[in-house]
């Protein structure tokens, strides 16, 4: 399962850099890249026999920084919504963008394609921990 994690995110990561290309390093971007990659460093090493509490670690970095990759994500999405959607629907709306394809091909696999990470990592960490 940590194999399978760790190709995942480096597909991630490849989409990932894509996306940020002619992009500006604004704090959001920051937020979500940096700890990203360090987090893939920590779970390399989890991967190849790494203690489970990296792995606990990389889970709640992953936390926070997919978080503001769906901030940037709804930043994105702004010109197709209708100003008056604001707060939690907005994310909701921009969700059904993301489903419906109505965002760029790169955006749409990136947003889709984290969730694998994600819950691949959470599957890996538990399997982890269980002894």
């Amino acid at each position: 399962m940590r194999i399978f994690v760790l190709v995942a995110w480096l597909v991630q990561a490849a989409v990932g850099v894509s996306l940020l290309r002619g992009r500006r390093a604004t704090p959001l971007v920051i937020l979500h890249v940096l700890p990203i990659a360090v987090a893939l460093g920590l779970w390399t090493w989890f991967t190849f026999d790494g203690p489970p509490a990296v792995g606990w670690i990389v889970f709640g970095v992953l936390v926070v920084a997919l978080t503001a990759g769906d901030a940037m994500m709804v930043r994105r999405a702004a010109g197709l919504l209708p100003p008056e959607v604001t707060g939690i629907r907005r994310y909701g709306r921009t969700l059904g963008l993301v489903f419906t394809g109505r965002l760029p091909a790169p955006v749409v696999f990136h947003a889709l394609f984290s969730a694998v990470v994600f819950f691949g990592a959470l599957a890996a960490c538990l399997l982890a921990t269980r002894g």
